[in-house]
């Protein structure tokens, strides 16, 4: 088998020209069992998602909570400050705090970062109601144009 790479954002808004991309990340980018977060990778991973995103309106949904596990080394501090960095990073994406959609310690993992079915669900959820509104306001924006 072959690695697979999905298709780069800027082709896929060229393609389907959607009125919002919505970004979920930033678990992948907070060094979780690592002394700090390198700051300038995730400024640069950020920026050069954002600029391939273009015109398009998005959304970026930080990090949510896990579960301590020496596999990962996830704690909650550093999704806290994960979510706090990513609050300044994102632009021009409006930004939702995934810490603040669910109680510190409701979320349950199968390994201390990936949730498990149930509590994916309540975030999904968390998501969907945290991010509504914007999302009624854009859908009878016309698609940006000039990517």
């Amino acid at each position: 088998m072959k690695p697979a790479s999905p298709p780069p954002i800027s082709d896929l808004v060229a393609k389907w020209h959607p009125n919002v991309v919505m970004v979920i990340l930033g678990d992948t980018m907070a060094a979780y069992g690592q002394a700090a977060v390198s700051k300038d990778w995730v400024d640069e991973q950020v920026k050069t998602l954002t600029y391939a995103i273009g015109k398009t309106a998005c959304i970026w949904v930080g990090p949510t909570w896990g579960q301590f596990s020496p596999r990962y080394g996830k704690t909650d501090q550093r999704a806290t400050e994960m979510a706090s960095f990513l609050k300044g990073e994102v632009a021009p994406c409006s930004y939702v705090d995934g810490t603040a959609l669910l109680k510190q310690g409701s979320v349950n993992t199968i390994d201390g970062i990936h949730a498990t079915p149930e509590s994916y669900k309540v975030w999904g959820n968390a998501i969907v109601q945290a991010t509504l509104p914007e999302l009624e306001k854009l859908k009878d924006a016309p698609p940006a144009t000039d990517q």
